[in-house]
């Protein structure tokens, strides 16, 4: 993650890729997941990060500043690529343009 402003690398966000990985070297919490990212999203008040993870049903929900694994939701259809993430900003809804042809949310 930049800093928009300075143009500075501020931090890296890293996923654990076995269930036994729980740290990062600097001590940064990992969150598990098998696949790489299909597609992202940061709601506006920059606490949560969701991220499709590929070839899953998976899509996490991530607290940005503990670095917690909030919840794991299931997608409707496998193997669907997840092209953009959109959060309103109450947070209450999430909606996931696929490659299913469909916007779930």
């Amino acid at each position: 993650m930049w800093n928009l402003q300075t143009g500075i690398q501020e931090d890296i966000l890293t996923f654990a890729t076995h269930k036994n990985e729980t740290e990062s070297s600097s001590g940064i919490r990992l969150l598990f997941m098998s696949g790489g990212i299909d597609s992202f999203t940061i709601s506006s008040d920059g606490h949560l990060l969701v991220c499709s993870i590929t070839n899953q049903r998976k899509i996490l929900v991530c607290d940005l500043q503990t670095r917690q694994q909030l919840r794991t939701l299931k997608k409707p259809h496998h193997g669907a690529h997840s092209h953009c993430l959109a959060i309103t900003p109450n947070k209450q809804i999430l909606v996931d343009a696929n490659s299913s042809n469909r916007i779930d949310i």
